[in-house]
């Protein structure tokens, strides 16, 4: 299928899931990496879409990195929210609760 597309002059695939045959699919020179806006996504990494919020992307090899670190992060935004609802700025609630992660 990849071929067929290649030969009909797609410049590259976009697939919205999982992809099987990664080698074949490189064999056909069309890119298996993909660059949005500088960003480059690869096979095997984690995107997440919210269309309130905007588009996340977790590289394969740091997917346990940011599991672990999540549950930190969540904490420290509700700092974050505390401490500007109690009157700090925005850029030193930030510096005091999540400049340490």
């Amino acid at each position: 299928m990849a071929l067929r597309m290649k030969v009909r002059g797609l410049q590259g695939i976009v697939a919205v899931g999982r992809i099987r045959d990664v080698e074949e699919l490189k064999s056909t020179g069309l890119p298996v990496p993909l660059e949005v806006d500088g960003t480059i996504i690869n096979p095997g990494d984690l995107v997440f879409c919210d269309p309130s919020n905007g588009v996340v992307v977790i590289p394969q090899e740091r997917v346990d990195e940011v599991a672990t670190l999540l549950p930190e992060l969540t904490a420290a935004d509700e700092r974050v929210k505390e401490a500007v609802a109690g009157g700090m700025t925005v850029h030193e609630a930030f510096k005091t609760h999540r400049g340490k992660l």
